[in-house]
């Protein structure tokens, strides 16, 4: 018999159950009683009830599908957090797709080279350049994966006000106040040609979907249409009775569509240049306010400190989006037609959702005039441009913040997550009064809660790691090595540094004199059975088969520093040593031979990572470098400039295709390993993040800071 969503359960509380009520409480059993206390209660009460839908089955998930739709973007972030978990259901896969994802737009990056205003930007057609323009007469062309200026084009005697991308991406076309429109060859850079277009300056331009025929618009009231491989003019549009601010075609291309200053909104015969309709509209407004949805059903302009939406069919207005507080100066539609994104001259970037006719998010970064906005053609990236004289790119493929947790007491040393996902650990100081030591906390990942606290340390934990079946965690302290038992919380010592006197007395598997300094760091092949140990004061590394705990071997570096990283491969036939000489060492396991030595960075090193394939090898330093190595030959591959203080650590998803860095700036960042583009930062600490974690299936990633906090992200 198929089971009952709406019976109760055995968690439920219900009128003679066995379960105590809530004071003051009438609660009703099954999922009934979960949709009526989201339906009365408050927004942090909501929040908390959601996860209870998770205790009933397909029913508890469609109720979390139906609450994507909530008015609060709160609960709406809480619901999809819960429902990420089971995207592998059909149901709720496709409802995660069909949810808006622009609450995880921020910015990567702002780009400065403008010497005044920036009026218009463009995305080239394969997402690879920005086209920018402004009033100090120049066009530049900016590489979007290095984010840096490939050239300018010089030509205009004053400022630019417009620029736009034929469809094939080779050819640029520009309109500027010195009433010129010229076309630009973008792969040989030279000026294609010069058209004297309207007397007074030329304000805005628009390209055909065809690429054969521009259109322009400019102070001396008129619309004109120019043939685009010869320039010549093919018609003037007369009607208007001020300034044409902006024009665009419709998507079919049959018709074209002018703003001006008088007010209006005409419509025009792109075939015979007859006015077909005139909409009011308002005087204020960019040279890219007006724009079409994908599909042509939907227009939009900008109307002063509102947008409006028209019924292109009907010719009726829709609606008035109204939320911006001073004038909007562009207009551009996601390319899924499901939302809207403007720039308005209050500073912010705002986007709307077309079916509900909402403001979702705002971005703000910009300190004057957002006069432009441009998004790529996979939906991926943002481009804004600005009277602040910056443009800013804003990447949709950022980290999303699941969960923040507090508690240990001071920093956050170092945090694993075990091999079946469902918990973690994590390392630090502080976590409890001192005379009880120090504390290992085991959380539960997907609640946050902790589930035991590992007590015993006699000094600050630096580093923790999963045994390779989950049921055991190793840490370090300066003094020892720890493994515990996650079921019991009971440890066994595997290094201690023994004196004569408690010598006899210590069971640790490995015992060192007290003279032989302390533990530097530790690393534990993938299997658990070979450590890697590096030891203070006599600078040696201890390499030491845990079943064999007798027969250690001792590796004697030629280049020490104040700390040194280690790094094994998962065949344990290769060992990896970076240290505070700059210089990574690499060591045949097996002979206990030095292979090689690299000696590119310029800074100590403070990470290392080797990739699963045991290919790779990635070191950071304290100056923001990161390195990528062909591990087998010792060649450099390339060099990432993170722009981001020091790299506490760096870490390498399973399927070897990211890069994560945590940083001395506060962020964690996400880079593709193949190729050291930048693909996701995450922002939300406030100190230094010293460790990261991330995954077996390479969905999440666990971050512990110097600020205390460990925070719980899903990976793009």
């Amino acid at each position: 018999m198929p089971e009952n969503q709406n019976q109760p359960r055995e968690y439920d509380a219900v009128l003679g159950g066995q379960v105590t009520p809530p004071v003051a409480g009438v609660v009703l059993g099954g999922i009934d009683a979960v949709k009526q206390r989201l339906a009365s209660l408050s927004l942090q009460q909501k929040i908390a009830v959601l996860e209870d839908a998770l205790k009933y089955g397909e029913a508890g998930l469609e109720l979390l599908i139906q609450t994507l739709t909530d008015v609060s973007p709160q609960v709406q972030q809480t619901a999809e957090n819960l429902l990420f978990p089971h995207r592998t259901k059909a149901r709720v896969k496709q409802a995660l797709c069909e949810y808006n994802p622009w609450l995880l737009f921020e910015c990567l990056q702002t780009i400065s080279g403008h010497t005044h205003d920036v009026y218009t930007v463009v995305i080239s057609p394969d997402a690879q350049t920005i086209f920018s323009c402004s009033v100090d007469t120049t066009i530049r062309l900016w590489s979007l994966s290095q984010r840096k200026e490939i050239y300018t084009l010089q030509g205009h005697s004053r400022g630019v006000n417009s620029i736009a991308i034929h469809p094939n991406g080779r050819i640029l076309a520009s309109g500027s106040y010195d009433e010129t429109i010229k076309l630009w060859d973008i792969l040989t850079r030279q000026e294609l040609l010069a058209i004297t277009a309207h007397s007074g300056g030329v304000f805005a331009i628009a390209i055909s979907p065809d690429g054969r025929t521009l259109i322009s618009g400019g102070a001396d009231n008129t619309v004109k249409v120019w043939n685009l491989q010869t320039g010549n003019l093919l018609r003037t549009l007369n009607g208007h009775s001020d300034d044409v601010c902006a024009v665009t075609f419709h998507p079919d291309g049959q018709t074209i569509v002018s703003k001006s200053f008088d007010a209006t909104l005409k419509l025009w015969c792109f075939q015979t240049g007859q006015e077909l309709y005139t909409l009011p509209a308002r005087r204020l407004g960019g040279a890219k306010s007006l724009a079409f949805s994908p599909d042509g059903h939907t227009l939009a302009s900008a109307c002063s400190q509102t947008i409006k939406l028209w019924n292109w069919s009907t010719k009726q207005e829709i609606t008035i989006l109204t939320g911006h507080s001073n004038t909007v100066k562009s207009l551009t539609f996601s390319p899924d037609g499901k939302t809207l994104i403007s720039a308005s001259a209050d500073n912010t970037i705002k986007v709307w959702d077309l079916q509900t006719k909402q403001e979702i998010h705002t971005f703000e970064g910009h300190i004057g005039w957002v006069k432009d906005v441009a998004i790529s053609y996979d939906g991926q990236i943002l481009v804004t441009g600005s009277s602040d004289r910056t443009i800013k790119i804003w990447n949709i493929q950022t980290g999303k913040q699941v969960h923040s947790y507090e508690g240990h007491g001071s920093k956050v040393n170092s945090v694993a997550i075990s091999p079946n996902r469902q918990t973690f650990v994590s390392g630090g100081s502080g976590g409890l009064v001192k005379k009880h030591g120090e504390v290992t906390k085991l959380w539960d990942l997907r609640t946050g809660s902790v589930i035991k606290n590992l007590v015993g340390h006699s000094d600050y934990i630096q580093s923790v790691v999963f045994s390779h079946d989950g049921q055991s965690v190793f840490t370090s302290c300066r003094e020892t090595i720890k493994l515990w038992n996650l079921q019991t919380g009971t440890h066994e010592d595997i290094l201690t540094f023994a004196t004569h006197a408690n010598e006899d007395e210590s069971s640790a598997r490995i015992k060192l004199s007290p003279m032989s300094g302390g533990i530097n760091s530790f690393i534990i092949s993938p299997d658990s059975n070979l450590l890697a140990c590096s030891i203070t004061y006599q600078r040696m590394i201890l390499v030491c088969d845990l079943r064999k705990p007798q027969q250690p071997r001792i590796l004697k570096p030629p280049h020490y520093g104040d700390f040194n990283r280690l790094a094994i491969t998962s065949n344990k036939q290769i060992l990896v040593d970076a240290n505070g000489s700059n210089r990574i060492d690499i060591w045949n396991l097996k002979t206990g031979e030095l292979i090689r030595t690299l000696k590119a960075h310029s800074q100590a090193i403070l990470s290392i990572a080797i990739s699963p394939d045991g290919e790779t090898l990635v070191a950071g330093d304290n100056n923001s470098t990161i390195k990528v190595w062909v591990l087998r030959t010792g060649e450099e591959k390339f060099t990432i400039n993170a722009r981001s203080g020091s790299i506490f650590c760096v870490a390498i998803s399973p399927d070897g295709q990211n890069l994560i860095s945590s940083c001395g700036d506060c962020t964690i960042k996400v880079w593709d390993l193949q190729t050291g583009r930048g693909k996701a930062i995450f922002n939300g600490h406030t100190a230094a993040v010293g460790s990261v974690a991330i995954s077996t299936d390479g969905q999440t990633l666990v971050s512990g800071s110097v600020d205390g906090t460990i925070k719980i992200w899903r990976m793009p």
